[in-house]
């Protein structure tokens, strides 16, 4: 699990690194990536659902990469949050997993 580090009223991006299918041992480029950002409560925050992470061209292996871009409109504050990630390839491939996103007063 990854902590992110975000700012509040800041335009932010959430990386993804390294997203590896287990079975195969391949790190994809052609994943669907969607994020989605939830509060101390998990509750959904608001405008920052199902946000789509675009893979990085040229990032490949364990550096491959993905990138999420959360607007600076968030109705967040300093504390902690969860990024709900979900990873999809194909109608077989599905990855879930959580990190921990730190947000921080400018």
């Amino acid at each position: 699990m990854a902590t992110h580090k975000i700012a509040v009223a800041s335009t932010n991006v959430l990386d993804l690194k390294g997203l590896k299918n287990q079975l195969t041992g391949e790190y994809p480029t052609d994943a669907t990536v969607v994020v989605t950002l939830l509060d101390s409560n998990n509750a959904e925050v608001e405008g920052a659902e199902s946000i789509t992470a675009s893979y990085v061209a040229g990032t490949t292996g364990s550096s491959t990469l993905y990138r999420a871009e959360l607007p600076d409109t968030l109705p967040i504050e300093a504390g902690n949050y969860k990024a709900k990630v979900k990873a999809t390839k194909g109608s077989s491939v599905r990855t879930f997993f959580d990190d921990v996103v730190a947000v921080e007063q400018p």
